[in-house]
């Protein structure tokens, strides 16, 4: 690439490693991943529901990363529903999802390895093609009352909220 010309986010997607944080993504300091994975009775490998990945706006502190909750859901499966909050730097968040677009799918590692549960990360998590929403690599804002990114949600707890 030309030195003039600056990297897109999706010219990260070939690069596997990256030393610095690409130009869109200097003011971020810090992020937060939530994931949800299913795992059946017996399984060695989940499945993941969702995740996200949330910049921190500059300025905030690094947040602190959630304890692994669990669900089970009805039907006496023995099944569970895996929910996590994982503070990460921003730049190994962004690592972390554009790995998880190319298939190379695992549990985040917290950025504090005293976080709770830190010893969670790098499982092996099986997924089926992404979508990303918005695609790749535009960025939306959350907007107020959104249960899994606003605290103060008047409505029931969602799995992230104070975790």
């Amino acid at each position: 690439m030309p030195q003039d010309e600056q990297a897109s986010p999706s010219d990260a997607l070939a690069s596997t490693e990256r030393a610095e944080p690409q130009a869109w993504q200097a003011p971020f300091a810090h992020a937060v991943v939530r994931i949800a994975t299913y795992a059946e009775r017996g399984a060695t490998t989940s499945r993941l529901v969702f995740a996200t990945v949330e910049l921190l706006a500059p300025g905030r502190p690094r947040p602190a990363s959630g304890l692994l909750h669990a669900m089970r859901p009805a039907g006496g499966t023995g099944a569970r529903v895996y929910f996590r909050r994982v503070a990460m730097g921003a730049t190994e968040a962004v690592a972390w999802y554009e790995a998880a677009m190319r298939g190379d799918l695992a549990t985040p590692q917290p950025c504090d390895l005293n976080d709770a549960g830190a010893g969670r990360g790098g499982q092996p998590v099986a997924a089926g093609p992404w979508t990303a929403e918005p695609p790749w690599p535009a960025l939306v804002l959350p907007l107020d009352g959104d249960p899994l990114l606003d605290p103060t949600w008047p409505g029931p707890d969602a799995p992230f909220i104070g975790s």
